[in-house]
């Protein structure tokens, strides 16, 4: 199996902008913003922080 893994290198401007709104204008939990981001970007990890 082989995981989407993102590097903190390749985060862009809009991404981060993305991440912020949700975090502070939408007030969702850091679990809120994990799965957001992997439904919107494509990872395997969804918001599970297990």
């Amino acid at each position: 199996m082989t995981h989407n893994l993102v590097d903190p290198a390749t985060i862009t401007t809009d991404m981060a902008v993305r991440i912020r709104t949700w975090r502070v204008d939408e007030e969702f939990s850091w679990r809120a913003v994990a799965y957001a981001a992997s439904e919107l970007w494509g990872s395997a990890y969804g918001g599970n922080q297990l």
